[in-house]
């Protein structure tokens, strides 16, 4: 499923190059901005890709529109949910200063996340597509969320665990994000995993000195990625 996306990005992208030439603007991903310090760019690639960096911009300024705070006030951890990738993104006085991107992040629903070298080294080969494989959806033979969030309240294996395993990694993350903004006391949710309610409730047992609350949609938009995943009559409309 993640190399169909990747898939239709490449093709989007060469379509978009090919109509307009020099007038496309390529977005950095996190591991670009100089806000970063090079040092926790040491043999990483995946700091949160584009996307995550546009849910950190919104999710920062409507923390601050509804705080009532400037963006340099803003000490927070945006951690996206998403439909394959994870990630837990640092902001340091309204600046992002790292991110654990979704292939160094814990396991996702898609994909399997950092992986042991062990595992690696024991296979023959490994090749590009390898990283959309290994997620808890491949472990439990479904795809979709609903389904392991009713398994974990009948209290069914193996979607029980599957479940905390998801949950207790995206916790994970936030507190190794935390450690690159220490005075962060608020955890922003983005993401399409996010907006279940079971999923927020065991993070916020795992967080328990900590605000989760979530991100909240750019006020005025109508259309965004997660909302036609969610809801796909907005296409037709």
């Amino acid at each position: 499923m993640g190399i169909w996306v990747y898939d239709a990005l490449a093709k989007t992208v060469e379509h978009i190059v090919r109509a307009l030439g020099n007038k496309t603007l390529f977005l950095p991903g996190i591991i670009h901005l100089p806000t970063v310090p090079w040092y926790r760019k040491i043999n990483k690639v995946d700091l949160g890709t584009v996307d995550k960096l546009a849910a950190s911009f919104v999710a920062l300024y409507s923390y601050s529109q509804r705080e009532g705070i400037d963006y340099d006030k803003v000490n927070a951890i945006v951690a996206e949910l998403g439909f394959g990738y994870n990630a837990a993104i640092a902001i340091s006085n309204g600046k992002i200063v790292d991110g654990v991107g979704g292939t160094v992040a814990s396991i996702g629903t898609l994909t399997s996340g950092a992986l042991d070298l062990e595992v690696v080294a024991h296979e023959s080969s490994w090749e590009r597509w390898d990283v959309f494989h290994g997620g808890i959806f491949y472990y439990g033979k479904v795809y979709d969320m609903q389904e392991l969030v009713n398994g974990y309240q009948r209290s069914e294996e193996p979607y029980a665990s599957l479940l905390l395993a998801f949950v207790e990694g995206v916790a994970k993350d936030i507190m190794r994000a935390r450690v690159s903004t220490p005075k962060a006391n608020v955890i922003l949710l983005t993401g399409r995993h996010s907006k279940y309610d079971l999923v927020v409730k065991l993070l916020k047992e795992y967080l328990r000195d900590l605000d989760v609350e979530p991100a909240g949609l750019l006020k005025g938009a109508v259309i965004s990625k997660e909302l036609v995943r969610a809801m796909p009559q907005l296409v037709r409309d």
